[in-house]
């Protein structure tokens, strides 16, 4: 018997200011989210399909086609591929197979006429030059091209510390995601020598063994009590109160 799919999970998300050029296709079946990060810009002719997810601050150049989907020509080969497509929409235990989710991280630059298969992640800051067709997960800051993609050199050498100071512009890249990263932003968060950041945001550290974890920051003026919860590789380190306007808290192991 086929599996009900969630309607109300099916949605497209736009971020603050994300701007769409002409003839722009963006497209989700039942169950599916694509989301488009805040300040991201999106080129004409682009087809963006089904599960895909871009952060805040990428540029798309035109004419770019990502999809989280595919089409299965090889469970019933002697069947027309539309009607193996249609047979496994209605086994949707199967579905996951065959389609995967598409992850694209802040500050990426992806170029004219790219290529980008289901179950792709790309790395923070990476750049994709014109026509590559990408079929492999691209580290970040990692400049790309080809068929298949290739690495050919770096932005800079992606090297996490075991600290990051939000002063330090070494270690903005490590601020990795959820945090506001546009320099007229940084200029207004520099004053109180800190990083503004959003409900949810990542950080990316030296990897290895630790036996203790800290936080400062600062509440937004408006906010009196924040529930904070910290993860390390998606599992749960715990959660704090913190109700004064700075705060310090320590000892996540």
């Amino acid at each position: 018997m086929p599996v009900e799919l969630d309607a109300t999970k099916t949605e497209i998300i736009l971020g603050y200011k994300t701007w769409i050029g002409k003839r722009v296709e963006l497209q989700v079946a039942l169950g599916e989210t694509l989301s488009l990060g805040d300040f991201t810009t999106v080129n004409d002719n682009c087809m963006i399909l089904g599960n895909v997810s871009i952060e805040r601050y990428c540029l798309l150049s035109c004419n770019i086609y990502i999809s989280s989907g595919n089409h299965w020509p090889c469970i019933f080969p002697t069947w027309l591929i539309r009607d193996q497509d249609k047979w496994i929409e209605d086994h949707v235990e199967l579905v996951a197979d065959y389609s995967a989710p598409v992850h694209i991280e802040e500050d990426c630059w992806i170029g004219w006429g790219v290529f980008i298969k289901r179950g792709i992640y790309i790395g923070r800051g990476a750049i994709l030059g014109a026509y590559t067709v990408v079929t492999h997960d691209v580290p970040p800051y990692s400049i790309q091209v080809g068929t298949p993609n290739r690495e050919i050199r770096k932005r800079f050498d992606f090297k996490p510390p075991r600290e990051l100071f939000s002063m330090n512009e070494n270690d903005w890249p490590y601020f990795y995601a959820g945090f506001l990263m546009k320099q007229e932003e940084i200029l207004i968060s520099k004053k109180d020598k800190i990083l503004f950041a959003r409900e949810v945001a990542r950080v990316i550290l030296d990897g290895g063994k630790f036996n203790q974890f800290s936080l400062r920051g600062k509440l937004n003026d408006y906010i009196n009590n924040l529930i904070l919860t910290i993860y390390c590789n998606q599992v749960e380190l715990g959660s704090v109160d913190i109700k004064e306007h700075f705060f310090f808290r320590g000892n996540y192991g």
